[in-house]
């Protein structure tokens, strides 16, 4: 049957309860996992078929079925995470999360020959059998072959203990090989051990003031590692760190309290950084509650939030606050990163914080919390954007539909049926259709209520007062020199056309319509841009050359040609879904508010293939 022997005092071990084997319905039980609360028994043995019982062993003196299971057999299981394998053919898992509720899934049906013994190890299983060991990846609702470790005798090597990325494979019976170091994975292990399942489960409340703490991890743990600075069970409302005795089988971790926890109490199971680690010396990356449970009916908890805020300019003063949830009325402090190298502010108990960045972009601010006292503070994060100085002089580009700044209008060119459209946004009706010449292809907002309109086919530029949406004026351009790009500038009172066939920018004047300057930017220019800061209007050549895409910078208080500026084509290699090219049909530059990044829409086209 099952003896709970006390062992506290080693020189005076005595028995605590007793189950015979009649209890346990005449089974003969030879294989125990104690994980926590829980105790999995399950017999050992070559037969068909196995029989497992699940115990609640919260209270050591009263050892109480909660569950119960079976399946095929080869001569003894294992328990890996949250569930027992049964190291037989067909391979199988039971899921034993719920106890009274076990789950079993098949994974694979492999050709064993007298399995025996197996272990898992980071995502992985492996069972021994007479030739040797194999190996399996856990792949969901099944399992992936991935090698085998024969031994060459066929004889009884189906003991295996793992060693990183080797196996011990072991036999014992009166043969040369007792032992052999094999490989199970061509890659060294630099997988540290996860927390796979704990008893009692994070959340669980409830819980015997005798209760245990359970973890089983993902790979086989040294037991060296295994001590209270490592794995720290905590009273969250006194910060008190609880004492009690560590033990290691496998991967399985317990840990006993040294007197009984109190009652309507909440703790948290923490995992410390750099702790706990497997038999190869890969240990636990961070810090990591892996279970907060309760002694009463509920959980005595905390919960904290970065509050959602709202992108600053650089150099502004940002105003950061948490959301805190502390029914219990914790004594709680919180230290603020800001994402940008400043480092981590001293804990305190204020839940606002201002901070002034330097540099712009999107920084993650951390801010850790704990129990005043204690040393675990998990993190939380958010996000501040910030970004440059926005100039009120904003940035513009040509467009074929604006909205009008003084009126909830938006306006937009029909090129199809040559007239301009004004359309409410709100109630999505047609207020405005005014006649303009042939082919509109860009409108832009003017001082004084103008709408200016570029008429490709007719080459003239249309005037329409945005107050009345009435077509208060024409000015031709040159015959046939289709003006395409259109950017009006009310601050300086003009405006800039590009004339495509002719290869040049206009400025005109938005008083009288009169041509003030032309200049000469090269073949095909349509799309232009204007950054007002730097005094640049920028022109794309919509076909490019050869040698890739191009855009010319024009200086405006000259009104002349800068420096063209090249984009280089693209050079990945070529394959089904992309590949070389150069940029090719080059739309209108766009910049960002603060004037320091643009962005130029093309497509791609491969010459260098043929």
């Amino acid at each position: 049957g099952l003896y709970v022997i006390d062992t506290a005092n080693p020189g005076n071990p005595f028995q605590l309860a007793h189950l015979s084997r009649a209890s346990l319905g005449n089974i003969t039980m030879r294989a125990a996992w104690p994980i926590g609360n829980m105790l999995i028994l399950c017999e050992a043995d070559v037969q068909a078929q196995f029989r497992a019982r699940i115990f609640d062993i919260s209270n050591p003196a009263n050892p109480v079925q909660t569950g119960a299971f079976t399946g095929p057999f080869g001569y003894h299981g294992f328990v890996y995470g949250n569930s027992f394998y049964n190291a037989a053919s067909p391979l199988a898992r039971y899921d034993f999360t719920n106890p009274s509720n076990v789950v079993e899934t098949v994974l694979a049906t492999p050709q064993l020959d007298r399995p025996e013994y197996g272990f898992g190890q980071d995502g992985h299983v492996h069972v021994g059998h007479y030739p040797g060991g194999l190996r399996w990846k856990l792949n969901g609702n099944t399992a992936e072959f991935v090698s085998r470790m024969d031994s060459g005798l066929v004889d009884d090597h189906a003991f295996l203990n793992p060693l990183g990325n080797l196996i011990a494979l072991c036999s014992d019976h009166n043969n040369d090989r007792k032992i052999m170091i094999c490989v199970s994975g061509q890659s060294p292990d630099s997988l540290p051990p996860q927390p796979l399942f704990t008893s009692p489960a994070d959340g669980a409340v409830n819980q015997h003031v005798l209760s245990r703490v359970g973890i089983s991890f993902s790979d086989w743990v040294d037991p060296k590692s295994v001590n209270g600075s490592t794995l720290e069970i905590r009273n969250i409302a006194t910060g008190e760190t609880v004492a009690g005795s560590y033990s290691a089988m496998m991967g399985i971790v317990n840990f006993v309290p040294t007197t009984a926890l109190s009652l309507n109490s909440t703790y948290d199971v923490v995992l410390k950084a750099g702790g706990v680690r497997d038999q190869v010396g890969n240990s636990v990356p961070a810090d990591v509650r892996v279970s907060r449970f309760s002694t009463g009916s509920q959980l005595t908890d905390y919960k904290v939030s970065v509050q959602q805020t709202t992108p600053v300019p650089v150099g502004q003063q940002v105003q950061l606050a948490l959301t805190v949830t502390n029914a219990a009325g914790l004594s709680l402090e919180h230290s603020w990163n800001f994402g940008d190298g400043s480092g981590d502010t001293p804990f305190s108990a204020a839940t606002t914080a201002t901070h002034q960045y330097t540099d712009k972009g999107n920084f993650t601010v951390s801010v850790r919390s704990r129990i005043a006292g204690s040393s675990y503070a998990p993190g939380i994060n958010g996000v501040q954007v910030v970004h440059g100085v926005i100039s009120a002089n904003k940035p513009r580009v040509q467009s074929t539909i604006v909205v009008d700044p003084e009126r909830p209008v938006v306006w937009n060119v029909n090129p199809d049926n040559d007239s301009v459209s004004g359309i409410d946004p709100v109630g999505l009706s047609r207020i405005h259709e005014i006649g303009v010449g042939d082919q509109p292809v860009a409108v832009a907002i003017g001082s004084q209520d103008r709408l200016w309109v570029a008429n490709k086919k007719s080459a003239s530029l249309g005037v329409i007062n945005r107050a009345t949406g009435v077509l208060t004026g024409t000015h031709d351009l040159p015959r046939g020199s289709q003006p395409h790009g259109l950017i009006a500038d009310p601050v300086e009172g003009v405006v800039y056309v590009a004339l495509e066939s002719l290869g040049e920018v206009a400025k005109i004047s938005e008083a009288t319509g009169q041509v003030l300057a032309r200049i000469q930017v090269g073949p095909s220019p349509r799309s232009l841009s204007l950054d007002p800061v730097r005094g640049i209007l920028w022109v794309s050549r919509f076909i490019s050359p050869d040698q890739g895409g191009v855009l010319v910078p024009v200086d405006i208080s000259s009104f002349s040609v800068l420096a063209d500026v090249g984009l280089a084509p693209v050079m990945q290699a070529d394959g089904l879904q992309n590949g070389r090219g150069i940029p090719n049909y080059v739309a209108a530059v766009t910049i960002s508010p603060d004037h320091d990044q643009a962005f130029v829409p093309s497509k791609k086209d491969n010459i260098f293939r043929g």
